[in-house]
């Protein structure tokens, strides 16, 4: 009897492949680096977890089996841990995460970095996501090469928890006296309540410790800022929680200095646990980003009037911190808004840079409490609504990998091709140039009464993404910090997502066969799915056994890999449409052929017997695949 569990296996995954590799190990050692933060979600709380240490710890707690030299521990099915994931509709949804892994790894570490200041850190074996053809697609690490596109997470989807409860965020050895429904640190002492509603005064006086605070352990929080509308936020959150504070006006230092204190022990260990202090130190709580979208909103008001500047000239909105943590939790915040902010490190600071294509939502959802700042928030929202009217550059959000889809809706519509050639060749769109496509063509359709509905969609897909396909521009080897490297094994299209924002493909259940076995199927079904054939077995998976003589022999499994994989002119190579001269060109790799037993021989005579209307000509390792004038626009 096969035993099966839902929706675990994406289609797509090579059974050929994952069969012969199980014979072995080393598709178990496509892993990230121990350090990677991730974003996970445990029950309805978002979490940020170093990868490592949280693998770490599941083993040391429940075990793990051997799979070679790798550890696995498959979570059961109760258990509601989720890994943020990205689906074929280019949408972030949460899905469960099945399994972890841990192997020890001595070599070299794989670091890329994304035009927006993204970085992630991986073995080269570990398998990314690209866009092709209008599909998500995984691909091995160490083929990519800088200029490819990755995806890199533009939205966050939302989470609406309104309360937290104080006590369980307090530091472990802290004793609390309960109250009514307050906690006080000792008798005499002033209470604070037990629950906090997530509002926007509560999210903003976050933002303001984490932009102007410092707190301490013996009972102090201290912000400090001169701007009067900012002391009188501070003074209702106070006031609003029965908290004691005084203000200080002081001239030491460089200039005139204002600070407000709030006396609380109790609050105090609060905000030293949920945020740290040191400008080098501090994060965002962890419970921000499960939190409604009202107490974000009033976080980011509260952190960009404390340490954000509004520069019309520049056309951006722009923070500084010592903190990459920080920066890193203000930017996945962003992403609750729509808003893609990119990381750059000066010389002493980490910047993060808004672009001012995003001051109308910024100005709409946050806002700003001062007025000088909101005032120019006004102004570069003004100038924002002619960048997006217009068809303008956009080096921001851009999509990638389309195919002919502009050139066939424009000949279609009867439009001019060369309005759409250069997109087509290059094969990038900005997204705002795309919506003014995308718009015309709908329009055009309707007086044509042309029927492009299903390229609309795809067209609105790509606009709709809850990502933005991040150009990498460098690519280099780092030593590893720790002994051991890990991975995650996720259902649906097997992606997760890291805290600085890069989706990435889980490859450890494609090659971890041992960890998989439970959803093969087997027996009848098996048979029932191969001899019909059908396009998309339930379990893309198959068993297939060696004969004993065979087993131990490598190019013998490779033999068998060869003849049984199924293989498409993308696997082997890199193809590229001229347009003009009705050309397509097919560069080959020729490790790929070399692994699959192929010669160029055999690519030309398949390519005859499914195009018989071709001509193909050869030079080194490039076809050149020439239509017939006849058959050029078919």
């Amino acid at each position: 009897m096969a035993k099966k569990r839902k929706g675990e296996i994406a289609p797509g995954e090579a059974v050929g492949t994952v069969a012969a590799q199980s014979l072995g190990e080393p598709g178990t050692q496509m892993s990230t680096s121990a350090d990677e933060k991730v974003i996970i979600k445990i029950g309805s709380e978002i979490r940020i977890v170093k990868i490592g240490e949280f693998v770490d710890s599941i083993m040391g707690k429940f075990g793990s089996k051997k799979l070679g030299r790798a550890e696995v521990y498959d979570f059961p099915r109760k258990e509601n841990i989720f890994a943020l994931s990205l689906n074929q509709n280019e949408k972030l949804k949460w899905k469960k995460i099945i399994s972890c892994s841990r192997h020890k790894n001595s070599k070299k570490l794989m670091k890329i970095r994304t035009a927006s200041g993204r970085e992630i850190t991986a073995t080269d074996n570990h398998s990314f996501v690209i866009r092709a053809d209008n599909k998500v697609t995984p691909i091995v690490g160490k083929k990519l090469n800088v200029g490819d596109r990755i995806p890199v997470m533009k939205y966050l989807p939302e989470n609406c928890n309104t309360m937290i409860n104080i006590e369980p965020l307090l530091p472990n050895n802290f004793i609390t006296i309960k109250e009514e429904n307050t906690l006080r640190s000792r008798k005499g002492f002033t209470p604070i309540p037990e629950t906090f509603e997530l509002n926007d005064l509560f999210g903003w006086f976050i933002g303001a410790y984490l932009s102007e605070g410092c707190a301490t352990t013996h009972g102090e929080v201290s912000i400090s800022n001169t701007n009067t509308k900012f002391i009188s936020n501070l003074k209702q959150f106070a006031e609003r929680f029965n908290l004691r504070y005084g203000e200080f006006k002081h001239n030491r230092g460089f200039s005139h200095s204002h600070d407000f204190k709030i006396r609380s022990t109790i609050f105090s260990q609060f905000i030293l646990n949920i945020c740290r202090t040191g400008s080098d130190k501090k994060i965002v709580p962890d419970f921000a980003y499960s939190a409604c979208e009202e107490f974000v909103s009033g976080l980011l008001r509260g952190y960009f009037d404390g340490d954000g500047n509004v520069t019309v000239k520049r056309k951006m909105i722009r923070i500084s911190s010592n903190s990459e943590n920080l920066i890193d939790g203000i930017k996945l915040l962003l992403t609750r808004f729509g808003i893609f902010a990119r990381k750059t490190k000066g010389k002493k600071q980490i910047l993060l840079l808004i672009p001012y294509k995003y001051a109308p939502i910024f100005l709409s959802k946050i806002g700003s409490d001062i007025k000088d700042k909101k005032k120019k928030l006004k102004q570069l929202a003004k100038l924002a609504e002619g960048f997006l009217n217009n068809k303008s550059q956009d080096y921001t959000e851009m999509t990638c990998n389309f195919g002919n889809i502009l050139y066939d809706i424009a000949k279609k519509l009867g439009y001019r091709t060369r309005y759409v050639n250069n997109f087509t060749k290059r094969q990038r769109i900005g997204i705002t140039t795309l919506s003014h496509y995308t718009a015309l063509f709908e329009r055009l359709a309707k007086e044509k009464n042309a029927n492009i509905k299903n390229e609309i969609n795809i067209l609105k897909r790509m606009l709709n993404a809850d990502v933005v396909w991040d150009k990498i521009t460098e690519i280099s080897y780092v030593t590893p910090t720790s002994k051991y490297v890990y991975d995650f094994s996720v259902s649906g299209l097997e992606t997760f997502t890291t805290f600085d924002g890069i989706v990435t493909h889980n490859t450890m259940r494609t090659f971890h066969y041992a960890g998989v076995a439970e959803q093969v199927p087997t027996g009848l079904p098996r048979v029932i799915e191969i001899v019909d054939a059908r396009r998309t077995p339930k379990k893309p998976f198959m068993d297939i056994y060696i004969k004993p003589q065979y087993v131990n022999n490598k190019k013998k499994v490779a033999q068998i890999l060869s003849e049984i994989e199924h293989t498409t002119l993308g696997m082997i190579g890199k193809i590229r449409e001229d347009l003009a001269s009705h050309t397509i060109l097919i560069k080959l790799n020729e490790k790929e052929l070399k692994a699959r037993g192929l010669v160029i021989k055999d690519i030309k005579q398949k390519i005859k017997e499914k195009m018989s209307e071709v001509e193909i000509k050869t030079k080194k390792d490039v076809l050149y695949v020439k239509f017939k004038k006849s058959d050029a626009y078919k």
